[in-house]
C-alpha cells in the first residue's frame, strides 16, 4: 500500500522525536486541531507572557507543498497537507506543520554540555581505541594503545567523520556489500593478513576540534614505531592530517585513503549560511530516512539540525541577521574548524605548504540527484548560478562565488573540490598518489561511499592489498 503524505509526515515526526531524545527538549501537545488552532496549553502560555515563559522558546518544523522542510520561529498552527499556511512576515504558502519543539534557552556555559551529550549520543564508544577483529563491531575490544610497536610492523586505523562512528562507517556501511565484507575479513583474518593490527579510533566530533582529536591520537600512538596506514571519512581526514603532518610522533606515516574529506573545509559550516544550513541538514535527514538508511543513536542529520536550531534560538531569532547568529558556528568547535571561509585560522595553519606528506589517496563525488521524490528540496539550496534570479532571497549553501560553478559541486555535505584541496595550491591534485572520482552522478553521496564496489577496490589498490 502506498504511503500517503500524512503518513510520511507522521514518520518524519517520529524520526525527529527519536533524534532529539535526551537533548533537553520539552514536551509539546501532539493533538492536531481540526480548525488549525494552537493547542490549548500553548495558547495559555502565549496569553500569560510572564518572565518565566520568556525562558521557553518554541520553534516549528514545517513542510511546504514541494516537500521542503523549513524551521520557523514560534508556533505555527497545526495544519494538514494542501491547507494554506502562513510562513514568515506576510508570507503564505501551501504546506503542513511537521513538529513543534519547545526548549529552555541555553546559557553560554550550557552549550558545551549539550555538545558533549550530542557526541556521546552519536558516537557511543567515544574516546576509545578499539581493535577490529571481524564484521561485528560489538565484538571489537578496547585497547589502551597499539600492540604493534616495532618499525617492521604495520597498523591500519579507521577514523570516522562528523556525527558518526566507526560502528556505522565500518561495521555497517563497509559491510553492506559482499566486497566490503571480504575486504574487512582480509584485513583481520588469516596467516597472510597485511596488517599486524587493525584499529578504530572513535572520537568526539562536535565538542572539540579535529586538532584536539589528533592530539589524542598522537598520545595513543606515542610508543609505536610501526608504519601506520589510515582509512578516514569526512572530518576524519582533517584529524588524520593534523596527526600525521603536524604532531611529532614515532610511527611512520604510510598510505592514507581520504574519503569525502573537507580538506579545504565545507560550505555547510559557513556561518553566513547557517539558517539555510540547518534546514538543508533537516532535508538531508528526511531524504535519507525515506530511502531507508538506518543510523545508531538517531538520524544524525536531524539530530544536528535540531541542535543547531536550539543553539541559535537561545540567543537570536532564526531569521535574524545578527553577529549572534553567525557566532553560533563558533560555539561549536568541531564545525567551526571545518568552515570553508577565508578567516578559518585553524584550517589555514593546517594547510601551510610543506613536503612531509604520507601517500595520500582520495575518493570524491559530485552528487546531483534527479529533482524528484525525496530530493525535491535540492533546488532550493543547491542550484546553478543561472537559476539564482528565480530564487532571490535564498541562501545557497555551496556557492560563495556565483561565477565559479565548480564551487557548487558537492557530495551532500562537502564541496567536491575541497576533497583534494591540501594547501589551496594549483598543483594540489598532483600531490595525491591516486584519486577515485565518481564525477557528477545521482547515486554516490557522502554517506554511502563505503557501499560502492569501486571504493572498496580503490582501498585495496591504495593499501596494496591483493
Amino acid at each position: 500500500m502506498a504511503i500517503t503524505k500524512n503518513d510520511q509526515t507522521e514518520l518524519l515526526s517520529r524520526e525527529l522525536d527519536k533524534a532529539i531524545e535526551d537533548l533537553g527538549f520539552l514536551s509539546t501537545d501532539k493533538i492536531e486541531s481540526e480548525k488549525g488552532e494552537l493547542p490549548t496549553s500553548l495558547r495559555r502560555r502565549r496569553r500569560k507572557g510572564g518572565a518565566q515563559d520568556e525562558r521557553v522558546v518554541t520553534v516549528t518544523l514545517t513542510k511546504d507543498a514541494d516537500g521542503v522542510l523549513r524551521w520557523e520561529d514560534g508556533v505555527v498552527p497545526f495544519s494538514r497537507p494542501g491547507r494554506r499556511m502562513r510562513r514568515g512576515p506576510g508570507a503564505v504558502s501551501s504546506g503542513e506543520t511537521v513538529k513543534q519543539l519547545k526548549f529552555e534557552k541555553m546559557r553560554l556555559n550550557e552549550i558545551g554540555q549539550m555538545l558533549a551529550s550530542l557526541d556521546q549520543k552519536l558516537t557511543p564508544n567515544l574516546g576509545k581505541l578499539r581493535r577490529v577483529t571481524g564484521l561485528d563491531s560489538n565484538a571489537w575490544e578496547t585497547v589502551a594503545q597499539p600492540a604493534a610497536v616495532n618499525a617492521n610492523q604495520r597498523i591500519l586505523v579507521f577514523i570516522h567523520g562528523t556525527f558518526s562512528s566507526n560502528d556505522h562507517v565500518v561495521g555497517t556501511e563497509l559491510t553492506t556489500s559482499e566486497d566490503g565484507k571480504k575486504l574487512l575479513t582480509a584485513l583481520v583474518k588469516g596467516a597472510k593478513k597485511p596488517y599486524d593490527e587493525v584499529l578504530a579510533f572513535d572520537h568526539p566530533t562536535l565538542s572539540v576540534s579535529p586538532m584536539l582529536n589528533a592530539l589524542d591520537l598522537s598520545r595513543l600512538f606515542a610508543n609505536t614505531q610501526a608504519q601506520v596506514d589510515v582509512i578516514c571519512h569526512s572530518r576524519g581526514g582533517l584529524v588524520t592530517r593534523w596527526w600525521l603532518e603536524v604532531f611529532e610522533r614515532s610511527a611512520k606515516p604510510g598510505n592514507v585513503v581520504l574519503v569525502g574529506s573537507p580538506l579545504g573545509g565545507t560550505s555547510l559550516a559557513d556561518p553566513t549560511r547557517l539558517r539555510s544550513g540547518v534546514e538543508f541538514l533537516a532535508n538531508i535527514g528526511n531524504a535519507l530516512g525515506a530511502l531507508g538508511l538506518k543510523f545508531g543513536g538517531g538520524n544524525p542529520f536531524l539530530v544536528l539540525s535540531a541542535s543547531l536550531v536550539k543553539v541559535i534560538s537561545s540567543f537570536a531569532s532564526l531569521t535574524a541577521k545578527t553577529p549572534l547568529v553567525d557566532a553560533a558556528i563558533a560555539m561549536i568547535p568541531g564545525l567551526a574548524a571545518q568552515s570553508r571561509v577565508a578567516n578559518n585560522f585553524e584550517l589555514s595553519r593546517l594547510r601551510t605548504l610543506h613536503d612531509r606528506l604520507p601517500n595520500y589517496f582520495a575518493v570524491k563525488s559530485n552528487f546531483q540527484p534527479e529533482p524528484v521524490s525525496v530530493w525535491k528540496f535540492w533546488k532550493a539550496f543547491v542550484d546553478q548560478p543561472a537559476m539564482r534570479a528565480a530564487n532571490t532571497g535564498v541562501d545557497f549553501i555551496f556557492a560563495r562565488d556565483e561565477k565559479d560553478a565548480l564551487e557548487i559541486e558537492n557530495d551532500l555535505v562537502v564541496n567536491t573540490r575541497s576533497m583534494t584541496d591540501l594547501f589551496g595550491a594549483e598543483d594540489d591534485r598532483a600531490r595525491f598518489k591516486d584519486v577515485l572520482d565518481f564525477g557528477t552522478n545521482g547515486s554516490v553521496h557522502h554517506v554511502n561511499y563505503f557501499q560502492q564496489p569501486k571504493t572498496v577496490e580503490f582501498i585495496r589498490k591504495s593499501l596494496g592489498i591483493s
